[in-house]
């Protein structure tokens, strides 16, 4: 690359661009939000709300919710919501359960003793950007 070399301000100049391309970027993943901590009387209904997560970003939207669960939940889960399917997470002994609403209400499990889930949320923008995975006590 020969004309790279000669152009100093050229080369300078992309490299400018390539950061500010780069800073952007870093800037428009969304944002995953899966509300506060649920306290449930047992064989009760649980709404898991992922309605504060957001897109960053003009006319970027959240596309698809994808809640990480332990097998317990991820049956009741399937139980009350017969359309959904779960996948294994990478999240080790977790399953991905996939939606494109906000919300997820399923009946909560039957225990004699409190029981103590965590719950986690990634979201991904019409772009396809993921958001980092955070996780809710229930």
């Amino acid at each position: 690359m020969e004309v790279l070399l000669l152009q100093g301000n050229y080369i300078m100049r992309s490299v400018v661009f390539i950061l500010l391309i780069s800073f952007m970027a870093g800037q428009s993943y969304p944002v995953s939000d899966p509300g506060e901590n649920i306290r449930a009387e047992q064989a009760t209904e649980v709404t898991l709300s992922g309605e504060s997560s957001y897109a960053i970003g003009n006319a970027n939207s959240i596309a698809e919710y994808i809640w990480s669960v332990n097998s317990e939940l991820r049956d009741k889960i399937l139980e009350s919501n017969p359309g959904l399917t779960a996948t294994n997470s990478s999240i080790d002994a977790y399953y991905d359960i996939s939606t494109s609403l906000a919300t997820l209400t399923f009946m909560a499990p039957s225990k004699e003793s409190t029981e103590s889930y965590t719950v986690y949320l990634k979201v991904v923008d019409n772009n396809g950007l993921e958001s980092n995975q955070y996780g809710a006590e229930t």
